[in-house]
């Protein structure tokens, strides 16, 4: 008769409540043991596991996620495949809601069966089957014990890409690497259907009623429909108290502090939490003002003693304003309509008296707030008609950065001095009607 451990990992003191009543109507061998271990880094835990088995004496050890639910046949469905390593089908509790499990392609990385990263792509497996596979996640695997005995051990660790600081393949894909090195292959039984627990119980009802429904692109319409308006950037804001705008920004705004002179008027247009302005008021001495249509990010300026208004850009008329430089940053592939975009890039125009700074993300994939991609040349066809010459180049976003694009799209407008002005007017001072000064 087969020995079968049955190994919980939970990094908590605690363990939900519907996984016991799970693991307590699991249908299992008399002779059955219980390893609990709890390591932060869950390859320890699972090593851990293993070795407690081994000197068990186990014949079979079955790892047992905690936010999953387990049907009562799920541990004898799969030992009667007779299989040295067999998974259950179970999906990621978030979208995509990919099945955690697929293969490895030539550059060894995991993928799912449409070729794509599978973390990005959802692809369902064939249905009530049993299909075999490159590698699985460890949250619902039956594995034989011989297989420990012919691969390296520790059979459960991370690699890492030190210079990132970021792990780049996880515990399970290496383990299934160096079974099949063995010799052994992975199967997953897909009529063994495990709930994940999350926001929702992710099982195939609720992944298959998600694609159909196309629930990604639904989301995102209702998503991006919710960004265009001002209370969704004050709860962003407001969430984002705990840090700055300078986190991912720091190169883009030292970029600002090297090409405006000291004592210049700034507008920020679309300025969240004013970072950018604080940073030119104590290195450059300027005269800063913000404008943005979130009341709460107008609040945090005023914290900081930086003046400011909440206006929608869309519809915004600088009625006189104006500074010798105005920025705006990351709101342009904001605006749905060229138009849109015309109106609040002729605004920026009105208000600059020498330079403005306008610049987009480089996206290879479109930010789900953003409403256009910009390369280089969609750019400069934006905005040079409203300056007299424009630059454009790229920047690199710090490396520390949650956003896929890896580049600031920058384009550095010009503007001739405006009639009437000397120099000392146009580099130093507001115009009439203008800004109040942020400086004591």
């Amino acid at each position: 008769m087969p020995k079968v451990c049955l190994a919980i990992t939970a990094n908590h003191d605690k363990v939900d409540r519907d996984f016991m009543m799970h693991l307590v109507t699991l249908e299992k061998p008399c002779d059955t043991m219980v390893s609990l271990r709890g390591q932060h880094i869950k390859s320890a835990s699972l090593n851990e596991h293993v070795a407690e088995a081994s000197n068990a004496g186990c014949s079979h050890i079955f790892f047992m996620d905690v936010d999953m639910n387990f049907p009562p046949w799920t541990l004898y469905k799969l030992m009667a495949h007779k299989l040295p390593i067999v998974t259950g089908l179970y999906h990621l509790k978030s979208t995509p809601y990919s099945p955690i499990m697929g293969w490895v392609n030539s550059d060894g990385v995991a993928v799912n069966g449409n070729g794509k990263i599978w973390k990005d792509d959802y692809c369902p497996l064939p249905a009530n089957s049993l299909v075999e596979i490159g590698w699985c996640g460890i949250g619902c695997l039956l594995v034989d014990m011989d297989v420990f005995n012919k691969i390296w051990f520790p059979p459960f660790r991370d690699e890492w890409n030190m210079e990132k600081g970021m792990r780049q393949k996880g515990h399970d894909v290496i383990f299934c690497e160096e079974a099949r090195k063995a010799g052994y292959k992975i199967f997953a039984d897909t009529s063994v259907d495990v709930m994940h627990i999350g926001r929702h119980m992710v099982g195939k009802l609720w992944v298959e009623t998600y694609h159909r429904l196309n629930m990604d692109e639904e989301l995102a319409k209702t998503v991006h429909q919710y960004s265009t308006e001002s209370p969704w950037w004050d709860e962003k804001w407001l969430r984002g108290l705990a840090r700055t705008q300078e986190y991912g920004y720091r190169s883009l705004i030292k970029e600002f502090v090297n090409k405006i002179p000291m004592k210049a008027s700034v507008i920020d247009l679309g300025c969240g939490d004013g970072s950018a302005l604080r940073l030119l008021r104590e290195m450059n001495d300027c005269d800063v003002y913000g404008i943005d249509f979130s009341d709460t990010s107008v609040k945090i300026l005023n914290k900081k003693h930086i003046p400011g208004e909440v206006a929608d850009l869309r519809n915004y008329s600088p009625n006189g304003r104006r500074a010798h430089t105005v920025i705006l940053s990351h709101v342009l592939e904001h605006m749905v309509s060229r138009q849109d975009a015309d109106r609040l890039v002729k605004t920026v125009s009105d208000l600059a008296t020498d330079q403005a700074f306008i610049v987009v993300p480089e996206e290879k994939e479109l930010w789900y707030e953003h409403s256009v991609s910009y390369d280089e040349d969609l750019l400069r066809s934006v905005v040079s008609p409203y300056f007299e010459s424009v630059d454009i180049y790229k920047v690199h976003r710090d490396r520390l950065t949650p956003y896929k694009s890896e580049y600031h799209i920058v384009a550095h407008c010009h503007k001739g001095m405006p009639t009437g002005a000397d120099e000392a007017t146009a580099g130093n001072r507001v115009s009439e009607g203008g800004i109040p000064s942020a400086r004591a």
